[in-house]
């Protein structure tokens, strides 16, 4: 019963965000929206090999894997990426990193974004790059959908203001790539392209390979999992009472149902 309310609640949400215009939909610069939810799990639903994962991939991570329906799956990823912007980026979507360790290993100098032209930075809630765009070209209806030549003289605003600080805000969150949802999109698209791309890698070996806070000897990849398990994940936990989400889906739709009223003008 949870998985197909899940996938109702995500229905809706989206009817919303067409309903008010993408734009309106809430983004603001800390923090983490029940949208942004809906929007993972939607995502995830178009690539059938993030749902369809073998336990043996999954088991060491996610112990309850085998045992959870299909919309409990795509809930497992709005969980996942909630858990992975915690120690990424605090959850502010502002946060910009200079990877001054990722170093090139022929010339042994940091890594130039492909994109940017610039020593490789990384931005946003899931701490991405414009670089992404190239290294996960689109597939399946998902791709790094940021548009550079509308960013370019933000970033360099951004980069001029930072006083060579390795940690920094940037003043410009309308930059596409800070975008929540288009970090959210890229965040899934990832995921999908390294799993298919290690077919022999367990999932956590997979998204190691991109977050660095999904690699177990890091510190911060017990925050992740921590995380997870405050969020009460399917992975860990038993599925609730059926009236539990008949009452969180109620309480969802009364919330949601004036917005669907509205219509653009």
């Amino acid at each position: 019963m949870r998985p197909l309310l899940l996938l109702l609640l995500s229905v809706m949400w989206n009817a919303v965000a067409h309903a008010q215009g993408e734009d309106s939909r809430p983004a603001p610069v800390q923090g983490w929206e029940p949208a942004y939810d809906a929007h993972i799990r939607a995502e995830a639903a178009k690539v059938p090999a993030l749902r369809t994962l073998p336990e043996a991939r999954m088991s060491d991570f996610c112990p309850r894997w085998a045992e959870l329906e299909p919309g409990a799956r795509l809930q497992f990823y709005a969980d996942l990426l909630y858990a992975i912007s915690g120690p990424e980026s605090g959850r502010d979507r502002r946060v910009m990193f200079n990877e001054t360790r990722i170093r090139d290993r022929v010339t042994r100098r940091q890594v130039v974004d492909s994109v940017t032209r610039r020593p490789l930075l990384s931005e946003g809630l899931l701490q991405l790059s414009y670089a992404d765009m190239d290294g996960y070209p689109p597939a399946e209806g998902l791709g790094c959908r940021f548009d550079w030549e509308a960013d370019r003289t933000a970033f360099a605003q951004d980069l001029a203001t930072s006083a060579g600080a390795r940690t920094f805000l940037s003043s410009h969150p309308e930059r596409s790539l800070l975008n929540p949802y288009t970090q959210l999109t890229c965040g899934v698209h990832v995921l999908n392209t390294l799993v298919r791309r290690f077919p022999e890698d367990d999932f956590r070996a997979a998204a190691g390979r991109y977050w660095s806070t999904m690699r177990p000897k890091r510190k911060a990849h017990a925050q992740v999992v921590q995380a997870l398990q405050a969020r009460e994940s399917a992975c860990f936990q038993e599925a609730p009472a059926a009236w539990t989400i008949m009452a969180a889906l109620v309480e969802s739709w009364t919330e949601l149902s004036p917005a669907l009223t509205r219509t653009k003008p």
